[in-house]
Order: C-alpha cells, then structure tokens, then sequence
C-alpha cells in the first residue's frame, strides 16, 4: 500500500527476493520503511529476510515493528509463526483482542444503529448504545496502552546477572527502567535484572 513511487520500489524488492538476491531486497525493503514506517506486510518481508540469514533476533525486532499498529496482517502472522518456530518471539507481548480498527468502527457503528432502532426501549437501547461506545474506545485505548510499555529484543546469548536464566537471540524482555548503558528488563512476573544496553535491540528507536 502507500504512493504508487514506493508500491513500485516493492514490488521490484519482491521480483530481487524471488529471483534470490535477498540481500538485495532487504535493503530496498528497510529504505521503504525508513521513508513510510508501520506497513505490516513489509515488516513481514523484513522479518523472513532476516531469517534467511538466521538472524532470529533481528527478525523478532520487524515482527514487533509490524504488529504495533494493526492486527491480523495475513503476511505478518505467516512471518511471526515462522519467527517462533526458529525460537524467536518468546516472551512478546500479545493483543487482548486480535481485532482491527476498521473492524472495531464498524462494529461500534453497526450497535449505534441497533441502539437507535430500540430507541423505544430505552434501557436495552442504553446498553447496546453503551457497549457500542466501548468497541469505538477500545482500539485507541489499547494502542495508548501498548505505546506506555517498552519492549526490547535480547540480541546475543546472555545470561541474566544475579541469575542462572539464560536470555537467547530473539526473546523478548521488558524495559522497566535505564540507567546509564544498564537496562532494567522484566523477563516473566517475577524475575528481573538489569542488561547492558549493547545486548538488546529496541524496536521503536530508529534502525
């Protein structure tokens, strides 16, 4: 999608990747997303690129870029199963309801006009109208929510100091805190340390 300028530039990176010259492809790939960012269908590119390479780390990164913003990218979600397959992804965040926004608009718009039909029934059409209010709400308010919580992406093998665990390329931490070049990650609900910041990939700073 985008300006027919980029979409051509894409479809010449897919003919590179099909041709095998993969390399090729994903730099023209990252240069499309540097100059029109959050596409998930070419983070999906991104992602299998790096896989190519067996960089499950790097490919993690793009498949948390991709899935910032919409959900159920057909492209995507063949790249993030494939990502963990390979041991990537574990510890990433995931939605609470895998549903879109144009979706949630039509559904929170389909309930208003319920809601209007039953204007006569004023407490039924109250609650639909209620519940329609919630779905127009909840997209936003999720995206908000993501966007207060950092995530980043373990770049080599390291162990978690004061601990015993084991980090692998491509699990996912959370950011809770920086201090100087350490970073205070949340590995599960109870275990926590701190990493140098050289180790992790962060996937909302620029590439």
């Amino acid at each position: 999608r985008g300006p027919e300028a980029l979409a051509e530039r894409s479809r010449a990176a897919d003919a590179l990747a099909r041709e095998g010259h993969v390399s090729e492809a994903e730099v023209a790939w990252a240069h499309l997303w540097d100059e029109q960012p959050g596409d998930p269908a070419l983070a999906a590119r991104l992602a299998w690129a790096a896989l190519e390479r067996d960089d499950r780390a790097v490919a993690s990164v793009w498949v948390l870029r991709g899935d910032r913003q919409e959900a159920r990218d057909a492209a995507l979600q063949i790249s993030m199963q494939r990502v963990r397959e390979a041991g990537g992804l574990v510890g990433a965040p995931s939605r609470a309801l895998p549903i879109r926004s144009s979706e949630w608009a039509w559904l929170a718009f389909g309930l208003m006009v319920i809601a209007g039909l039953l204007v006569r029934w004023r407490p039924a059409a109250f609650a639909v109208g209620l519940v329609a209010v919630l779905c127009g709400a909840w997209w936003p308010a999720e995206t908000a929510w993501r966007a207060t919580r950092e995530y980043a992406v373990v770049r080599q093998p390291t162990t978690l100091p004061q601990s015993d665990v084991q980090l692998e390329p491509g699990q996912v931490v959370r950011v809770v805190g920086r201090e100087g070049d350490e970073v205070q990650v949340v590995v599960t609900r109870d275990l926590e340390g701190a990493m140098p910041a050289s180790r992790l990939w962060f996937p909302w700073s620029p590439r």
